[in-house]
């Protein structure tokens, strides 16, 4: 069977406090991200960033737990070891990383309606979108993306940053793998300035 993802722990090894994840990549890629974002000027910091950011990652223990071969196994048994653990670095339950309540379906038309009709405004899009090409052109955005590379091959490919995810993706055919999109549809999103999925934002960003 092949492998869907993982679920990992990380230990505080100063304090012995946790935080249970999961992750369609590779576990270390994943562990890799947390410091990025550890690291990163721009990307919002939650309790394991700030731990650390404190602590440095020297005193973190990463390790594999669990290997699932589905969604559904994915996200019960994340869910179960949050449960079990009770790490006091995570925020939500577990499983589609939801923090313990999920919003109705009216709330969420309401929100997306909202936002298409911001983005239905072609002056508050021109500066959006202005904002983002700042964003995706600074030095620590492309120091970030040149970090992400140096993992496997890909560093020659062109890479792709989404502001939305405070992601640097690895490729076009990385970006559509975890967007579950074509390799044509990132590329026209980029090309034309668009939200795809109405939601992500895909600025290509020098190597």
């Amino acid at each position: 069977m092949t492998r869907y993802g993982s679920v990992y722990l990380v230990t505080n090894t100063a304090t012995g406090e946790q935080y249970v994840g999961q992750t369609r990549q590779k576990a270390l890629h994943r562990w890799r991200a947390h410091i990025l974002t550890a690291n990163s000027k721009v990307a919002k910091k939650y309790k394991l960033a700030e731990a650390i950011i404190s602590f440095g990652k020297e005193a973190f223990d990463f390790k594999e737990v669990f290997t699932a071969f589905d969604a559904p196994t994915l996200d019960a048994s994340e869910i179960a070891l949050i449960d079990e653990l009770k790490p006091v670095y995570n925020i939500t339950k577990g499983g589609a990383g939801h923090r313990g309540v999920r919003a109705s379906s009216e709330v969420c038309q309401g929100r997306a309606q909202r936002l298409k009709a911001k983005w239905a405004n072609l002056e508050w899009r021109a500066v959006q979108l202005e904002n983002i090409r700042k964003n995706a052109s600074t030095q620590d955005a492309v120091n970030r993306g040149k970090k992400v590379a140096c993992i496997g091959s890909a560093a020659r490919a062109k890479h792709v940053f989404c502001p939305e995810l405070q992601c640097t993706f690895l490729s076009i055919a990385d970006t559509a793998k975890h967007l579950n999109m074509s390799h044509t549809g990132v590329r026209y999103a980029i090309r034309n300035k668009i939200k795809t999925q109405d939601k992500y934002t895909l600025v290509e960003v020098a190597n």
